[in-house]
C-alpha cells in the first residue's frame, strides 16, 4: 500500500528542523500534491452530501422549533423502539395515527422519505413507477445519518429540520396517516414519541422547505412485471 504526504504533513516537514528533509525538494512537493482525480472525487462527494458537515438537531431543537411556530405537541418517553412491532404495546395508550418512516434510494442516488400509517402496506416493488424514480431500496445507515441526521430506528418526518435533508428528492406522506388526529412520530430519537395534529405537521414540513406529496398507497394497483 502506498501512502502519500498530505499538504499539512509536508508543511510540518518543511518547518520543523528535526523532521525537515534536506532539502525539501520539488519532487517531494510533487508527491505531496493530491492527484487530480482524487481531488475531484472528494470535492464532488463533499458538494453532494457534505459528510457530517452540519450539526445534527436534538429533540430539544425540534421542540423549540415547534414552539416557535406555535404548533401544539405532546411527547411521551419510553424505552428505545426499533420496529413497529416493538411499539405495539404503547399504541393503545396514545390514540391517533402511529407512523412508520422509510428512507429509500434508487441506484442513481435519488433519495425518498416516506411517512406512512404503521398498518399501511407501502408497495416498494412498484412505487418507483408512481413517483418517477428507479427501483427503490432502503438507504444504508451511514447515508441515513448524513442526510437525515438520525440513526436506524429513529427515522422520522421531524428529521426534515436537518439542513442536509435538502438533498431529498421526494417527501411522501400517507393519506391514511393524515386521516388520524393526532399523528405520532419519534422526535429524532427512538426513546420517545411526539404527537402533533396533521395540519400542524404540514405547517412544520413546509417550514422546512418541502411540499410533500400525499399518496393513497392502498389505491396503487400492482402493474405488470417489467
Amino acid at each position: 500500500m502506498r501512502f502519500e504526504l498530505t499538504t499539512l504533513t509536508l508543511a510540518r516537514l518543511c518547518s520543523t528542523p528535526e523532521l525537515r528533509p534536506h532539502p525539501c525538494s520539488p519532487a517531494m512537493r510533487a508527491r505531496a500534491a493530491p492527484r487530480e482525480g482524487a481531488y475531484v472525487l472528494r470535492k464532488a462527494k463533499s458538494n453532494a452530501i457534505g459528510h457530517f458537515a452540519m450539526i445534527k438537531p436534538a429533540p430539544k431543537d425540534l421542540f423549540d422549533r415547534l414552539d416557535a411556530l406555535g404548533l401544539a405537541h405532546e411527547t411521551h418517553t419510553h424505552e428505545p423502539i426499533f420496529t413497529v412491532e416493538e411499539g405495539a404495546h404503547l399504541k393503545a395508550q396514545w390514540p391517533g395515527g402511529h407512523s412508520k418512516n422509510l428512507f429509500l434510494k434508487d441506484k442513481k442516488g435519488t433519495l425518498v422519505l416516506i411517512s406512512a400509517l404503521d398498518t399501511t402496506q407501502v408497495p416498494l416493488k412498484h412505487l418507483h413507477r408512481e413517483i418517477g424514480t428507479g427501483r427503490l431500496s432502503f438507504g444504508k445507515a451511514e447515508l441515513m445519518e448524513e442526510v437525515l441526521g438520525v440513526s436506524p430506528g429513529s427515522v422520522t418526518i421531524f428529521a426534515l429540520m436537518h439542513e442536509q435533508t435538502q438533498h431529498l428528492d421526494h417527501v411522501i406522506l400517507d393519506a391514511a396517516l393524515l386521516a388520524h388526529n393526532p399523528v405520532h412520530f419519534h422526535p429524532l430519537e427512538n426513546n420517545a414519541t411526539t404527537a402533533i395534529s396533521p395540519d400542524d405537521l404540514m405547517t412544520f414540513v413546509r417550514d422546512c422547505g418541502f411540499e410533500p406529496r400525499i399518496m393513497d398507497f392502498e389505491g396503487i394497483s400492482t402493474p405488470p412485471r417489467d
